[in-house]
Order: structure tokens, then sequence, then C-alpha cells
């Protein structure tokens, strides 16, 4: 009898804020996603899902964008290709309103592997973060790790907050520094330990 194998499903939702200064990262993202999906899928033998979730805040042009979990990774890239970051006029952005849209979305079973990446610079305002905390738990239940990306421009209250959100899920946080020449200046994490510099892809 032939024994069939079924390949594991990873299931990568990247959700992004896209105000204005974002905007290098939002291009990292357009030009590297292609290969780091193709490295993950070869690599691991799997098959690889991915959705992409941009958001801002209340009032601007789009509170959230979402492209819904597929294995054709092109159509990601073009659902990213004209977008733009701008907007955003104060430093908290809708970050709970899109955590918890992510909750929501039709994420695999069980045997499934599960990761949201979230690639963003700001907090919820202060009155939501508790919705944005319960939207993590909510992913927690789901068995969804969190991998937060730090970028430029955060500060130690940001710093916290992701790092609750990949503590509370079990993922890894993860801060860009001034090595990677993406955005502006970058905070120094707040770590006792030596750090090791890797590349973000």
């Amino acid at each position: 009898d032939a024994i069939t194998v079924k390949k594991e499903i990873i299931d990568l939702m990247f959700v992004v804020d896209t105000t204005a200064s974002m905007g290098d990262e939002l291009d990292y993202l357009k030009n590297e996603i292609n290969d780091v999906i193709n490295r993950v899928s070869n690599n691991n033998h799997c098959m690889v899902n991915v959705a992409i979730l941009l958001y801002k805040d209340k009032g601007e042009i789009y509170e959230t964008l979402y492209s819904d979990f597929t294995s054709k990774i092109d159509e990601q890239v073009e659902f990213l290709n004209n977008k733009i970051a701008f907007g955003g006029g104060d430093y908290e952005e809708a970050v709970e309103v899109a955590i918890e849209e992510a909750s929501l979305k039709s994420w695999s079973g069980s045997n499934g592997t599960k990761i949201l990446v979230h690639i963003g610079d700001a907090p919820a305002h202060d009155e939501n973060v508790e919705k944005w905390y319960n939207a993590v738990l909510d992913l927690c239940d789901k068995g969804v790790r969190i991998i937060t990306v730090a970028s430029s421009g955060i500060t130690k209250k940001t710093e916290y907050l992701f790092r609750s959100m990949t503590l509370i899920s079990n993922g890894t946080y993860v801060a860009l520094t001034n090595d990677s020449n993406i955005g502006d200046e970058h905070m120094d994490p707040s770590v006792d330990l030596d750090v090791e510099i890797e590349y973000l892809d």
C-alpha cells in the first residue's frame, strides 16, 4: 500500500502598520516577502498559506485592509504592490482593531502551525489596550504564536506592550537596529544580555 504523507500547513499572517512612519518597512516587506515565503516552504517541505492585514488608525482612508490566506504568494505580492505608507497624525494607532480582526480570521485546524508577524512602531491608544490584550488571548486560544518586529520610532512603552504580546503567545520579540538601514533611528532594545544581530529575513 502506498503511504500518503500529509504536507504540514503553516498559516503565516503579516499584520502591518502602514502609517507614514512605516514607509521603509513596508517597502522592505514588498521586496522580500516572496523570497522569505519560498525559503520557509522549501526548507520545511510544507505548504504556506499567507494572509496580509494592513492597518492605520481611526479616521484614516482605511482602518484595516485584508487579503485572506492563500498559498498563491504572487497574489499577496500584488496586493502589497500599490500600497503606500501615509497618515497617522498622532503617535498611537489602531493596533487593537488589527489584532482583534486577525483573531477572527479563518486560521487552519489544530495540526497546522500558526504564526502572526506584527510589524509596527506604535501602540494602541491607552483606552484600547485592554481590547488589544484580549485579542492576543484569543489568538493564543487558537494556537497562534506572535512575532513582533519593533520598527524605528518605538518608545519604551511600545516595547513593553510589544514584548508582552509575544510573551503571552510564546512568540518572539524582534527589534530592528540601525544595522538594518531600514527606517529612521532605532531605540536599543532593553536587554541585559549580549544580543545577536541577524538579517531580518
